[in-house]
């Protein structure tokens, strides 16, 4: 989510407070804390966590976060963006740029040293690179801007010869994989 969803987000919270606690208005603060837990769902998919819950919970207490997270299927989304990146290093390794659905991926990748550096790490290493990961994507959860992708080596190598055409950029979505040419001006 981002600052464009915030009206529907407030419209969200509003429906649950109604269904949930209709004397207890939501606070600015309790507004403002939940939108930046869940900066890194869609507003669809937080839509349907707030529709899943209040279909199926019983209590008359407002849902917790985790709650929401749970009818979400994500308890873990830093560990969940791991393994993302690291089949996305799998498959396509370091020369293609890539991007991922979840820019935050971007900005962890990004403060690891790039795309580049993060596919060539060794998997002697995976225990304590995954756990640096997963705590970075925790602290990159409340930054405003991400990188629009990551450039793999060919990009790197091509835009340092001043060769700017022809990007192939990989675009990872939902379930499915896309490759990009020509749509991405450095």
């Amino acid at each position: 989510m981002n600052s464009a969803d915030k009206k529907d987000f407030a419209n969200y919270m509003a429906r649950m407070q109604e269904v949930f606690t209709p004397n207890h208005p939501i606070s600015k603060i309790k507004m403002d804390t939940y939108f930046n837990l869940f900066q890194d769902v869609s507003i669809a998919d937080f839509q349907r966590a707030c529709y899943n819950v209040m279909q199926t919970k019983t209590i008359s207490t407002f849902p917790l976060p985790g709650e929401l997270r749970d009818a979400l299927g994500r308890k873990d989304r830093p560990l969940e963006a791991w393994l993302e990146a690291r089949v996305a290093v799998t498959i396509y390794g370091h020369n293609y740029s890539i991007r991922f659905q979840d820019p935050i991926i971007h900005s962890v990748i990004e403060a690891l040293g790039g795309w580049v550096e993060f596919c060539s790490f060794p998997k002697s290493e995976n225990t304590w690179r995954e756990k640096d990961f997963k705590e970075r994507y925790k602290v990159m959860i409340d930054r405003k801007h991400h990188p629009e992708y990551l450039p793999g080596a060919h990009e790197i190598q091509n835009t340092g010869l001043g060769f700017k055409d022809n990007i192939q950029l990989i675009a990872l979505r939902e379930n499915s994989i896309e490759k990009l040419n020509n749509q991405l001006t450095p």
